[in-house]
Order: C-alpha cells, then structure tokens, then sequence
C-alpha cells in the first residue's frame, strides 16, 4: 500500500470513529470547524454534519 492508500485509509477510519460517537450536530460542527480547522460550510448543501461525513467516506471508499 503506497503512502496516498494509507492517508485516505487513515482518514475512512478517522471519520467513522468520529460517526461512532453520540455527538449532536453542534458539538459536531464546533469540532469540525474549531478544533480540525475545515473551511467547508457543509450545513448550506447537507442536512447534518453526518450526512456530509457519511458521503466523503464513501467517496474515499471510491479511493481503494
């Protein structure tokens, strides 16, 4: 597995523990936005934070 294949392996795994936690969207949003420093106003395109999240896992599924 090359570096890239690891990263985005990594990531997949990141958010998916992130999904597991019992975290309301705005506990989940300040994380995002305060403490991971995304730029992304997820919130104008999707109904929750984890929606967004379920749907970049699949695209880094796509990146197997």
């Amino acid at each position: 597995m090359d570096s890239s294949k690891e990263a985005i392996a990594g990531a997949r795994e990141e958010i998916n523990m992130l999904l597991m936690q019992s975290m309301g969207e705005e506990c989940l949003r300040d994380f995002l936005l305060k403490d991971m420093g995304a730029c992304y106003c997820y919130w104008y395109e999707w109904p929750s934070g984890r929606s967004w999240l379920k749907h970049v896992v699949v695209l880094l599924e796509g990146e197997r």
